[in-house]
């Protein structure tokens, strides 16, 4: 929810009191209030002087421009009985339907281009901090050649082509998931790594 009214982005560039958060968010005072109550209680926010803050944390996982931008993953995972009720299907169940999303998508590659890139922003965004220790802590000396099967992003490749020059590194997906990858600049991605370098992907 506060992703979606944009609080984030808005405290990040002008910390507020609750009033003009209220203002700027076009809502009423008390609504504000108790959304603001979580946030500070999660650790996302901080009180100052009656001003709002993001904390460290807001900063790293809960704005879009973050590499690590977490949300795209929350927002599919589901909420509540629905959720409860789909897991406990699923255990019921030993194989998918032929018409579950699951089956469709992956077993006949039938993905939207929607789908692809919605799947893309969810993969991104929980593996990209795996990815950025993978290519500090591996040993892959006299490695030359990588395939990354499924993908995705590419993020687990690009940090990997980053730290070590001479890994050419190949990612295979689904066609609709290659066009519409979100992948990395470079320049973005070279400060979370120990020794900045030219990127082969």
């Amino acid at each position: 929810m506060a992703d979606e009214l944009g609080l984030f982005s808005l405290l990040d560039e002008h910390p507020a009191d609750l009033s003009a958060i209220a203002t700027q968010l076009g809502l009423v005072p008390r609504s504000v209030e108790a959304l603001l109550a979580v946030l500070a209680a999660s650790d996302f926010l901080v009180k100052r002087m009656d001003v709002f803050h993001l904390t460290d944390v807001a900063r790293t996982y809960l704005l879009p421009e973050s590499e690590f931008y977490w949300l795209p993953m929350l927002r599919q995972t589901g909420t509540g009985q629905a959720a409860a009720d789909l897991l406990m299907e699923r255990l019921r169940t030993e194989n998918l339907g032929p018409d579950d999303p699951i089956s469709r998508r992956w077993e006949r590659g039938e993905m939207t281009p929607e789908d692809a890139r919605w799947s893309n922003r969810r993969v991104h965004s929980h593996s990209l901090p795996a990815a950025v220790g993978l290519a500090r802590n591996g040993d892959f000396q006299g490695v030359r050649r990588l395939l990354d099967v499924a993908g995705g992003s590419g993020c687990f490749s690009i940090a990997l082509a980053l730290q070590h020059p001479s890994l050419r590194c190949t990612v295979a997906d689904l066609p609709p998931v290659a066009v519409t990858l979100i992948g990395l600049q470079s320049n973005r991605m070279r400060p979370m790594l120990v020794a900045p370098c030219a990127a082969r992907a």
